[in-house]
């Protein structure tokens, strides 16, 4: 089954990997690539340089074999304010996929949800609804909750990470793990999972039965503000007073305060 992707994602090198990924194994892509966001590097503490710079030689660890063996397919690069315009629908309508990806993109309003009803999946590196929003696998290191650690495979709406579950899944630990190399463990991870589900015979059977996040407001909610060099300083001391590894002799507890809404594979 050679099923057509769409995939509209951010330009990072864990963004490009999700469409190798699918390249190699055979599908027809297209993508929407929203150019970065420059951070002020600046406004950056020394702790937070060091924190984006190891997050970088990490993801090229684990994702740089996939990118390299892959050709440059049909894109479209542009704007994040430009994310909902009617020449990026009309070049999105044109390819007619079967199934629609995001991955680190801004909000799709209306014509998109409208255009492409059961077709959109959106990608959530959290577990909703217990994290939603920005640093979302980062902030259960702060605060102690591994357990609240993995992805969200998600019927996109136009909320903040708050539609109806197709899939979710934790994070595996390994001991020594810190917040990168857990990350990136679990996004290899994802990228099987979604080609798997990719090539369900009818994967928009599997949109009609994903299952509205309950109780979406007693949980957290964070913003890009919300990354302070006290929390990135909390979240490292944790790590050194081994949380991880006192993680995985209580996975079973430490899981069992965030149920998934819906496993399907």
């Amino acid at each position: 089954m050679n099923r057509k992707i769409l995939i509209i994602r951010a330009d990072e090198l864990r963004h490009i990997a999700l469409s190798s990924m699918f390249k190699l194994n055979g599908f027809t892509v297209c993508e929407v690539i929203q150019k970065k966001i420059t951070r002020d590097k600046s406004s950056l503490s020394h702790l937070m340089t060091l924190h984006f710079e190891l997050r970088k030689r990490v993801e090229n660890d684990f994702f740089s074999d996939i990118v390299s063996k892959t050709k440059i397919v049909k894109s479209l690069q542009i704007e994040s304010v430009n994310i909902n315009s009617n020449d990026v629908i009309s070049f999105a309508k044109d390819f007619n996929p079967d199934l629609v990806i995001t991955f680190g993109c801004s909000i799709l309003k209306n014509p998109w949800l409208n255009l492409f009803k059961d077709k959109i999946l959106g990608i959530h590196l959290g577990l909703s609804p217990y994290y939603r929003g920005s640093g979302t696998n980062f902030f259960p290191f702060v605060n102690n909750e591994l357990g609240a650690v993995g992805y969200t495979l998600m019927k996109l709406n136009q909320g903040i990470d708050t539609g109806d579950i197709v899939h979710q899944s934790y994070a595996n630990f390994e001991s020594g793990d810190d917040i990168h190399t857990t990350g990136s463990r679990l996004i290899r991870k994802m990228f099987d999972d979604i080609l798997n589900i990719s090539r369900l015979s009818d994967i928009n059977l599997e949109f009609k039965f994903a299952i509205q996040q309950p109780n979406i407001e007693k949980f957290k909610l964070y913003r890009r503000q919300d990354f302070t060099e006290e929390a990135l300083a909390q979240a490292q001391k944790n790590i050194n007073d081994n949380l991880v590894e006192n993680h995985i002799k209580n996975i079973k507890l430490e899981r069992s305060k965030f149920p998934l809404i819906r496993e399907i594979i």
